[in-house]
C-alpha cells in the first residue's frame, strides 16, 4: 500500500497528474514482490495470495476515488531522526527518534504530514485522540496537522480522513512516554507481549529462554 501512494504523491512532487493504472501497478509490482520473499507471507485461514491482492487493489481504489490532492508536495517516504529530550529536565538522550513520514505537503496554505494506515474498521475517538504516533510527528515536524487516511477493509471499502491537531501539552506528554520507556529499558523492566511481531522480534530469545 505504502509504495502504491508514494508512487501517487511522487507524481505530484514531480508536476505529474497522478495516472490510475501507474498508482495500481505499483501496488500490483510490490505485492508480487514482497510474496516471493522471506519469511513467506501469513493469509488467514481460507484466504489465498490472490485474495488477499484483490482486497488490496479495492483498498487502492477507494483512495484514488476519495483522495484530495494537496497542493504541493514536499516529500515523500522521507525519513528523520532527531535527538530525545527529556521534557521535566531538558537532558538529551543517547537515543534518538527516527522514523519515516509518508508525506509532506501543503494543503490550503497549511504544513501538512500525511499518515496512512489500513485498518479492518475505523478508527475510534480514542484512538484518534491519544494516538502516540500522531502526537510524536506533530512534535518532530512542527506541522499545522497530521492528516490520518485510513483505508478501511469494510464490505465497501473506503478512505477515511481525519485532520489531527496536537497540543503542546499533547506533543511533551508523547515524548515524555518516550522517555519513560526508554529508562524502564535501561532499568531491564521486560514483560512477555505475544503477538505476530514475535517471528521478527530480536528479543524473542528472551522469551523462549
Amino acid at each position: 500500500m505504502h509504495e502504491a501512494l508514494a508512487s501517487y504523491y511522487s507524481s505530484i512532487r514531480n508536476g505529474k497528474v497522478p495516472v490510475a493504472e501507474g498508482v495500481l501497478a505499483a501496488f500490483s509490482d510490490a505485492f508480487d514482490e514482497e510474496m516471493g520473499k522471506e519469511p513467506v507471507v501469513l493469509v488467514d485461514e481460507g484466504q489465498t495470495a490472490g485474495d488477499l491482492k484483490d482486497e488490496g487493489v479495492k483498498l487502492v481504489e477507494a483512495f484514488l476515488r476519495d483522495v484530495k490532492p494537496p497542493d504541493r508536495v514536499f516529500s515523500v517516504e522521507s525519513a528523520f531522526a532527531c535527538d530525545v529530550v527529556t521534557p521535566e529536565t531538558g537532558e538529551i538522550l543517547e537515543e534518538q527518534l527516527v522514523g519515516y513520514l509518508d508525506a509532506v505537503v501543503e494543503d490550503a496554505g497549511k504544513l501538512v504530514v500525511l499518515e496512512h494506515k489500513t485498518a479492518a474498521r475505523a478508527w475510534s475517538a480514542d484512538q484518534l485522540e491519544y494516538d502516540l504516533q500522531v502526537s510524536l510527528y506533530a512534535a518532530v515536524t512542527g506541522a499545522d496537522l497530521v492528516r490520518l487516511q485510513v483505508l478501511t477493509k469494510t464490505r465497501v471499502a473506503k478512505m477515511l480522513v481525519h485532520d489531527l491537531v496536537r497540543t503542546e501539552k499533547a506533543q511533551v506528554e508523547a515524548v515524555s512516554v518516550v522517555c519513560q520507556v526508554l529508562k524502564a529499558i535501561r532499568a531491564g523492566a521486560f514483560w512477555h507481549s505475544r503477538g505476530w511481531q514475535c517471528k521478527e522480534c530480536e528479543c524473542r530469545a528472551l522469551c523462549t529462554a
